[in-house]
C-alpha cells in the first residue's frame, strides 16, 4: 500500500483504515455494537456538545503518537482511543453497516467548526427522511 510508505514527518495527512480482517480491535468494537444493538433500542452513540478544546487537543496528541509509532499516516480505526466528528462518523457508519442500520456519511456537523467535519445520517422511515447523528467518542 503506497500510503504506508508516507513518512509522518513529511506531511500532516492522516489516513484512517477500516479493515475488520486485520483490525482485531475493530472486530471487538463491532461485536460490542451487536451486543448493544440487541440489548437496547436507544441510540448506540451519544454526542459531544462541542468538538473544540480538550477533545481536539487530545486527538492531535493521540494522532501524532500513533503516526510516529506506526511510522506512517494510516491509522486503524480500532486503534483510536478518541476521535473527532469524522472518525466517529466513519466508525458509526461501519458499525451501522455491520448491523444493517441504513445510514450514510454527510459533510458537516453542527458541533464543530473544522473544515473536515462530518456526521452520520441514519434512515428513520423512508429514503427521504434521515436523522443527523454526531456519534459519541470511542
Amino acid at each position: 500500500m503506497a500510503l504506508k510508505a508516507v513518512e509522518p514527518s513529511e506531511t500532516c495527512t492522516e489516513v484512517v483504515l477500516v479493515d475488520r480482517r486485520e483490525d482485531s480491535r475493530l472486530k471487538l468494537l463491532q461485536d460490542k455494537a451487536q451486543e448493544l444493538y440487541c440489548a437496547s433500542e436507544d441510540t448506540l452513540l451519544g454526542m459531544f456538545p462541542v468538538e473544540q478544546g480538550d477533545l481536539h487537543k487530545r486527538w492531535k496528541l493521540a494522532s501524532k503518537k500513533l503516526r510516529i509509532f506506526h511510522k506512517c499516516v494510516v491509522l486503524s480505526i480500532g486503534s483510536l482511543s478518541s476521535g473527532l466528528c469524522r472518525h466517529r462518523a466513519v466508525l458509526f457508519k461501519r458499525l451501522a453497516d455491520y448491523i444493517g442500520l441504513p445510514c450514510r456519511i454527510a459533510r458537516g456537523c453542527k458541533y464543530c467548526v473544522a473544515d473536515h467535519r462530518s456526521s452520520c445520517l441514519v434512515k428513520i422511515k423512508d429514503d427521504k427522511q434521515f436523522s443527523r447523528l454526531a456519534p459519541h467518542g470511542f
